[in-house]
């Protein structure tokens, strides 16, 4: 979606975009094991789910083995596009036998054999001296969740994700003026916008229909006031997939899914991370990078939902393309 900076002046958004492009990919921090994971094509969307979990990271580069083809990369396998496709493939089945049997066929598939486009992850490489301007234009213009850093050879250095863009913006806060002091209000992050919800009584199936068929990552949880008690995430859906036996809550209440899973997901917070229209935009970004959520909810006076902030409303509010024809040459 194109990128608008409400409430932010000329000087001020050019300000910004030099700042941001004076400081190049290669300079961000390394992957934490050291180099970044990457999954064979040849491997079945289990063993792909296994590789993810046992290096504790949701989403990785697939590296295409088939010799016969120019691709170097068949895209990203992320938990999220995963969690979405199985649960939307099985919505339809409502008994448990039947639920784990295609759950099983489907898992057993090579990754190469996946053709459905919702199962990837956008796939959109930057080289090491392309700057963070651009990733957070990547970020907000195509809407991907994270950037491969692609060298010379073609191997891939570094993954920029959306988390690591707003901690580095948390951490060089005081150098971006006004912005970051003005109220969400201000900046156009506090109008009221129309948000799929669950109550806590609800089916985890309609949580899960939700964030399948909107192409959303979560789904904000009410009780019974009205107010955000909770919150469904597509990564918290994972543990379907971990842990078939999981799939009987799929017909019983939400609020019986958040007290199974909330010690091993930590989006799966009680009470919701929440906000007020009249927070500052550097108290949101704060509160994101230390918890390392990738979302808030601004509430009003009662607690009663008013929409969701997610990472990319947040870059896209820093960053502005220079040219209107900028962002096309991220377009693949």
């Amino acid at each position: 979606r194109p990128i608008t900076s409400n409430m932010v002046d000329a000087a001020e958004r050019e300000s910004l975009n030099f700042f941001f492009g004076t400081i190049p990919l290669r300079d961000f921090p390394a992957p934490p094991a050291g180099a970044v994971v990457t999954i064979r094509s040849d491997v079945s969307i289990s063993k792909a789910v296994e590789i993810l979990t046992l290096n504790n990271i949701l989403a990785a580069p697939v590296v295409n083995v088939d010799p016969a083809s120019p691709k170097k990369y068949l895209g990203i396998i992320d938990m999220v596009h995963v969690a979405c496709y199985l649960l939307d493939k099985l919505h339809h089945s409502h008994s448990a036998p039947g639920v784990f049997h295609h759950e099983h066929d489907l898992m057993a598939t090579p990754l190469q054999d996946v053709h459905d486009a919702d199962f990837w992850a956008k796939f959109i490489p930057l080289h090491p001296d392309e700057t963070m301007l651009d990733a957070m234009l990547v970020m907000g213009y195509a809407g991907v969740h994270r950037v491969p850093v692609v060298d010379a050879q073609g191997n891939i250095a570094n993954i920029i994700t959306q988390s690591a863009i707003v901690e580095q913006v948390a951490k060089h806060s005081n150098q971006f003026g006004d912005i970051v002091s003005k109220p969400l209000d201000a900046l156009g992050l506090a109008d009221h916008r129309d948000c799929f919800t669950v109550t806590i009584d609800s089916p985890l199936r309609d949580a899960i229909k939700a964030i399948s068929q909107h192409k959303i990552s979560a789904v904000p949880v009410l009780g019974f006031n009205g107010m955000v008690v909770g919150n469904v995430s597509a990564r918290d859906v994972r543990q379907l997939i971990l842990r078939p036996d999981n799939y009987r809550m799929i017909n019983g209440p939400v609020r019986q899914f958040l007290s199974a899973i909330s010690t091993v997901e930590h989006e799966a917070m009680c009470p919701a991370i929440t906000c007020r229209a009249r927070d500052t935009l550097e108290r949101v970004i704060a509160q994101l990078a230390v918890s390392k959520i990738h979302r808030t909810y601004v509430c009003d006076a009662g607690g009663k939902l008013i929409r969701v902030i997610s990472l990319t409303d947040i870059i896209a509010k820093f960053v502005t393309p220079p040219t209107p024809d900028y962002c096309k040459r991220f377009e693949h």
